[in-house]
């Protein structure tokens, strides 16, 4: 697996740097964390920091496209992170019901 950052983009309001990269691999699609670790070694980053917003396998060829955010520390991810999945949706009903 080879990983070629091709844009990074800093957005100091939110604390990150968006990276744009491509992925080129030899059999499978890598995992999540495959990927998330290749990034934090070409950036410097934490693994703590870093979140894949998408992942575009290009049909027909061995390569795929990935935008990740790189954030600055734990607290800015944790603030910034959108919520996703069965799990934040049952930490939402709790705390509405007691707004009730």
């Amino acid at each position: 697996m080879s990983l070629n950052i091709t844009k990074k983009n800093e957005q100091p309001l939110l604390k990150r740097t968006e990276i744009h990269a491509e992925i080129t691999y030899e059999r499978m699609t890598p995992s999540r964390d495959a990927i998330i670790k290749e990034i934090a070694k070409k950036t410097g980053a934490s693994e703590d920091t870093i979140v894949l917003k998408h992942i575009d396998v290009i049909q027909g060829s061995r390569k795929a496209n990935i935008l990740a955010y790189a954030y600055e520390d734990a607290a800015a991810q944790k603030f910034l992170k959108p919520r996703e999945g069965k799990k934040a949706a049952a930490e939402l009903k709790p705390a509405e019901q007691g707004k009730a």
